[in-house]
């Protein structure tokens, strides 16, 4: 996550982006499963490479890599 401050940057962006566009994806729950990465590492700070950064050191990747390969294969699983 940019640090405070950071050009571009508002605190609540991310959680504001997210609640909409779990709005919108609710009308497709059977065209689009929703990964939520984001309520995943956002307690997490310590997965980050470095303090301020957006992108994450081994633990980090590790628990998205899990996340991610748990929501493929549950959408393989409603596929059948």
């Amino acid at each position: 996550m940019p640090p405070e401050g950071a050009p571009g940057f508002r605190p609540g962006d991310a959680a504001a982006y997210n609640e909409v566009l779990k709005k919108v994806l609710s009308d497709y729950p059977k065209i689009v499963i929703l990964n939520d990465l984001y309520a995943l590492t956002k307690p997490n700070p310590d997965w980050y490479s470095k303090p301020s950064n957006v992108h994450y050191g081994r633990e980090g990747r590790n628990k998205q890599g899990e996340q991610v390969a748990a929501k493929i294969l549950e959408a393989l699983n409603l596929r059948k």
